[in-house]
């Protein structure tokens, strides 16, 4: 007899998940017994690879027939993160960054156990809207051949810093930090700012000492090639404290003051301090055979793979998405991703992007009406009815923009499904995670089922549509919380 202990207060679908990885590992032939919703037990005479055990997502852990127990890998690296019995999404180099709009490496985990049947050899995995990484990185710590794409400067760059973290020399990387910090100790009150559009521009966002502290370091930085781009995303992490840009708003909004705190030299070497140990106590227990993946700055609408991919796993935008630009700006900037008068053009080249002059809504708005992107019945008639719903005298500029942007969303969700179709293997999976979202418009609220939209484009261009799994979020809270819809959906499609 098997039995498998499940992680404490589990979500539905993950107690689901957890089943769904049993079935695979058993060969959906015997009966797994739920026992007071704790345990699941399954009497097998299969004897299943401790190694193909170890690679469980949800179950805290497993009791082989013979009386052994034995502790999946991600609870071990899970702990490693801060020490203690805490469920953590930021164990490895996951929690390098506070990027919003990540997904949880858990769900990434078990869907890759799931649709890959647990294997690991001789498959490869690919992340259109890779964002900062997180598919890439999972499927680095499980040893699996990924790749990714992003037209977000700033997550290319976190996501190379989190795979740079895991193979680099940690003591060397503390060793490197230690001199930086002391030589930009001694030289920032000599350096001399210049008159470069991003110095003048980010003279205009930080307190003068402040900057010259930051690209004193920044001129260290430079200076050491292997560790340069993991120090540059611990400290852009936190720039936005540090300057007039309001850290609770996701939007560029200038704050009058900014809260005593402590020096940033001392903040910036407590969070890389903290970050050298807690990848050291990862190391400590991580058992496997890292692949270190990469990710490129290329838009997945154009990108061509010179070979197929097994499987698809995203978390892409919704559609109304974050202001991932307006969020990171200064810190795009400061590490000289974007010059500052690029920023406007890289926003609204996002898809789902909210950023549109005048003369571009027109131009939509003119397609909208006569859907020549030929979006499915649902999809338009959902934005038509948006279109309708407006009251033009009170509905401002930018709820007057929901439908015509929300037109554009889908029409390139709609390209980036036809150019992945040529990227994925006939039979592979293509799995994204996106919540739904909400807009109110003529004082009319309307909830934008995002998935199950998803899923009526994807199948009007060949794909086939299995259908939504309601994935539960803990609940929102902060300045955007009230267009948030607490719930996701898996959309999952298969090439045919």
């Amino acid at each position: 007899m098997y039995k498998f202990r499940l992680r404490p207060r589990l979500f539905e679908y993950e107690k689901k998940f957890a089943k769904s990885e049993l079935k695979i590992l058993f060969g959906n032939k015997e009966e797994i017994i739920s026992v007071q919703n704790n345990y699941f037990e399954v009497d097998s005479e299969y004897c299943i690879p401790k190694k193909m055990l170890q690679k469980l997502t949800y179950f805290k852990e497993v009791v082989l027939p013979n009386g052994e127990r034995l502790i999946p890998d991600i609870i071990s690296w899970e702990l490693s993160t801060y020490n203690n019995k805490r469920y953590s999404t930021r164990y490895s180099s996951h929690g390098i960054h506070e990027y919003k709009g990540k997904f949880n490496p858990q769900t990434v985990h078990s869907l890759i156990n799931q649709f890959l049947n647990f294997e690991t050899e001789d498959v490869k995995i690919y992340d259109p809207y890779a964002g900062s990484g997180t598919t890439l990185l999972e499927a680095s710590l499980l040893g699996i051949d990924a790749f990714g794409t992003d037209v977000n400067p700033m997550a290319v760059l976190i996501s190379k810093a989190k795979q740079d973290s895991m193979v680099c020399d940690l003591d060397k990387f503390n060793d490197v930090w230690d001199t930086c910090i002391a030589k930009a100790n001694k030289e920032w009150k000599q350096i001399e700012l210049g008159v470069s559009e991003r110095e003048v521009y980010l003279q205009k966002w930080f307190p003068i000492d402040t900057l010259k502290k930051i690209e004193t370091l920044k001129l260290q930085i430079e200076k050491e090639e292997e560790f340069r781009d993991i120090l540059m995303v611990v400290i852009s992490n936190i720039l936005r404290e540090y300057s007039y840009q309001e850290p609770g708003d996701l939007r560029i909004r200038r704050r009058k003051e900014i809260p005593d705190q402590i020096d940033i030299f001392d903040r910036i070497s407590e969070d890389v301090n903290k970050y050298i140990e807690r990848l050291k106590r990862f190391k400590n227990v991580y058992k496997g055979k890292f692949k270190k993946n990469s990710q490129i700055y290329f838009s997945n609408i154009e990108y061509k793979s010179q070979q197929k991919f097994d499987i698809a796993i995203t978390s892409p935008p919704y559609a109304t998405a974050l202001p991932y630009i307006d969020t990171q700006r200064l810190s795009i900037v400061w590490t000289k991703r974007g010059k500052p008068s690029e920023i406007k053009e890289l926003d609204a080249s996002l898809t789902g992007s909210r950023e549109a002059t005048k003369l571009k809504l027109d131009k939509l708005r003119a397609e909208m009406i006569e859907n020549q992107a030929n979006l499915p019945k649902k999809t338009i008639s959902l934005i038509s009815n948006l279109e309708s719903s407006l009251d033009l005298k009170n509905d401002g500029f930018r709820r007057k923009a929901t439908p015509p942007l929300m037109y554009q969303y889908f029409k390139e969700m709609k390209k980036m499904f036809q150019n992945l179709k040529t990227n994925i293997k006939d039979g592979g999976y293509y799995l994204l995670v996106v919540g739904k979202n909400k807009t109110t418009l003529g004082g009319i609220e309307f909830v934008i089922d995002t998935p199950g939209l998803l899923g009526e484009v994807a199948e009007s261009v060949g794909w086939q549509f299995i259908g939504v799994e309601e994935l539960q979020t803990y609940k929102r809270y902060g300045i955007n919380s009230k267009n948030a819809v607490n719930a996701e959906g898996l959309v999952v499609l298969k090439k045919i």
